[in-house]
This record gives C-alpha cells, sequence and structure tokens, in this order.
C-alpha cells in the first residue's frame, strides 16, 4: 500500500473510533496470492453489528484531474470486496447484523481531508 492509501487508512480508523466504533481488524484477507478471494480495509464493531468499511482515498492533486476517490470502488472491487466479506463471516461465524460502508477521503493542500461515509451501501 502506498503512503496516500495508509494516510487514509488511518483517518477512516481515527472517524470510526470518535463514533464509538471498535476496530476488530484491518487489512484482512482470506488468502495470498491466486488464492486470495479479496481484502477488507477495516472490519468494525458497533453496537453488536459488524461493519466491513473500504477505504479510497486521493491526494487533492492537479494531476489526477477529477478522478474521485469513489470512482474507484468499481464493480470488480465491489465483488472481490463482497467475496471477503462472506469469507470472513464464514471464517468467523459470525451470525449477527453486518453492513458494508464505504469510506472516501481526499487529502487537501493544506494538510486536511475532505472525508464522504457512505454506510449500508447495498452491493
Amino acid at each position: 500500500m502506498n503512503e496516500i492509501g495508509r494516510r487514509g487508512e488511518q483517518i477512516a480508523q481515527q472517524y470510526l473510533r470518535q463514533n464509538g466504533f471498535q476496530i476488530v481488524t484491518t487489512n484482512w484477507s482470506d488468502g495470498r496470492g491466486v488464492h486470495c478471494r479479496g481484502e477488507i480495509d477495516i472490519v468494525a464493531q458497533k453496537n453488536g453489528a459488524y461493519y466491513f468499511v473500504e477505504v479510497k482515498c486521493r491526494a487533492n492533486d492537479s494531476s489526477f484531474g477529477d478522478f474521485s476517490p469513489e470512482s474507484a470502488f468499481d464493480s470488480r472491487k465491489i465483488e472481490k470486496f463482497k467475496r471477503a466479506a462472506t469469507s470472513f463471516l464464514r471464517q468467523n461465524r459470525v451470525e449477527t447484523d453486518f453492513y458494508f460502508t464505504l469510506i472516501a477521503i481526499n487529502l487537501l493542500q493544506n494538510g486536511g481531508s475532505d472525508l464522504r461515509i457512505y454506510e449500508n451501501i447495498l452491493l
């Protein structure tokens, strides 16, 4: 993962903690190499429910044009995300409510960030 991605995940984790979530694990993968079905950036819990969080982060840099973080969460990534979440639920015998969340972050030139959260997204 590159520095922008790491920074985005740190910001997302901070946001989740500040909003009452417990971080269960980060960068969870159900395998390696050709056996890997997908990865989940953050698995969190709140009020007994599990939240599978995908973080997309971009630097506010003109070289990216209008390429938003949300646009990087394409159909291929969504399918891998769903497969990984299903594997996590199965492997950990989770039998409770679960939700899919996208956190999109733009890193601003002034050092701040613009965070948008899409909760309970339907995949």
